[in-house]
């Protein structure tokens, strides 16, 4: 937050706006993050994102000194998704008759919907690694209306190196963050998807949110060893 109340205050009506509408309409189905061209779901992540915006407007109404009026919908939504997006102990990918999983869940703990070491996100974790993971690198999913996922992808995967570190597993992290260095080669552009056999970027390239995310997990990774006097 910029804590610039007098620009917020200019706009926060057309934050009100937002937040207005989508405490309304959580309860819609979507195409979710990976814009599914099948039938619209209540995808998991998309039903988390809505908290997170829910709870970001809450917080920017008090430091202006207006009130939280999103709070009692934010916690019927918060219950929705633990009772209903939950199976077997762990974040399924939508609410639904399915076990799958999907690592853009891993989100769930970076944005602070749930505590890195709560045992459901963990649960998660584990299943995202036990089913995604190739390599170092995750999928996005096992499959969707076209078939199985072929590559896995890189947003998602920095996102794993990005929750190691707040699991302390910081030699899991550098792992991943060395092998897209090395992959990204003397340009360091690094693509949306990445071909484990070939060694190979596929998809989108160069793909600017793998970009944003390497900075910030750099940054991070950076302040964590100082802090720990490694570096």
């Amino acid at each position: 937050m910029t804590n610039d109340q007098v620009f917020l205050k200019d706009v926060f009506s057309k934050v009100k706006y937002i937040g207005d509408w989508i405490a309304e309409n959580w309860s819609l189905k979507d195409s979710g993050i990976w814009e599914d061209r099948g039938s619209p779901q209540h995808y998991t992540h998309s039903k988390i994102m809505i908290w997170i915006a829910l709870d970001k407007i809450g917080k920017l109404a008090n430091l202006i000194g207006y009130a939280d009026i999103w709070a009692k919908e934010r916690d019927k939504l918060r219950n929705w998704i633990f009772t209903n997006c939950v199976k077997n102990n762990y974040f399924i990918r939508y609410c639904g008759n399915t076990d799958d999983v999907d690592s853009s869940l891993l989100s769930a703990s970076l944005y602070g919907f749930i505590e890195v070491n709560d045992n459901i996100f963990i649960n998660t974790l584990t299943k995202i690694e036990n089913d995604l993971k190739t390599d170092v690198f995750v999928k996005r999913y096992k499959t969707d209306f076209m078939g199985e996922a072929k590559h896995p992808f890189l947003l998602t995967t920095v996102w794993l190196a990005r929750v190691y570190m707040r699991l302390e597993k910081i030699d899991g992290a550098i792992e991943i963050l060395d092998k897209i260095n090395k992959i990204s080669r003397e340009l360091h552009l690094v693509g949306e998807h990445i071909d484990v056999e070939k060694g190979e970027f596929t998809g989108n390239f160069p793909q600017i949110f793998v970009h944003g995310q390497l900075v910030i997990a750099i940054k991070e990774l950076n302040e964590m060893l100082t802090d720990k006097n490694i570096i």
